[in-house]
């Protein structure tokens, strides 16, 4: 019994956090502005919104996140690496939020495994992946949150690429102190 359990504690923990997060939408974490550009472009009726969109950000219109249509998604760059991108889901127009919460929770679940709660953000729910780039305890992210304008945000997280990002962001926080 005592092998079974250990063997089933393995199996868990390698399924759990043996899965990988490389990116989204088929855009690995650390490609360049010009290789998201291209590849968000390839989708159909996908757009650039220049008036947006700058050297760190880049928004693009008109995309379809799996079934869904996305009212915008944007990516962000440091040293021209991709580290971060939000998909911002309206509720279509028959159905609820907290549908489709429901439905965007089950089939992040479905495709990963069940998520934290996750108290920073309204409503947060979290899935960590180990960085496979990462010797230290560094984790890449999907954080699930519903905004002020009552949309479903979808955020994923390269933990590696980010650290020089926040302290950046660090630096400039504590200079007003």
């Amino acid at each position: 019994m005592t092998k079974f359990i250990l063997f089933a504690a393995l199996f868990i923990s390698t399924t759990i956090y043996g899965q990988n997060l490389d990116g989204v939408m088929s855009i690995k974490f650390g490609s360049s502005i010009d290789v998201v550009k291209k590849a968000m472009l390839a989708r159909p009726g996908c757009f650039i919104n220049e008036k947006r969109s700058d050297s760190s950000y880049l928004f693009f219109d008109g995309v379809n996140f799996g079934e869904r249509e996305a009212l915008f998604v944007s990516f962000k760059f440091y040293k021209n690496k991709f580290y971060s991108a939000s998909v911002y889901i309206r509720p279509a127009f028959e159905q609820k939020l907290a549908d489709l919460y429901t439905d965007l929770k089950t089939e992040l679940e479905a495709k990963y495994f069940k998520a934290k709660d996750y108290s920073k953000v309204p409503l947060g729910l979290l899935w960590e992946f180990k960085n496979k780039n990462s010797k230290e305890n560094i984790h890449n992210s999907i954080v699930m949150e519903v905004t002020e304008t009552m949309n479903i945000k979808l955020t994923y997280e390269d933990g590696l690429l980010i650290l020089p990002v926040l302290k950046i962001q660090k630096a400039k926080s504590n200079s007003d102190l």
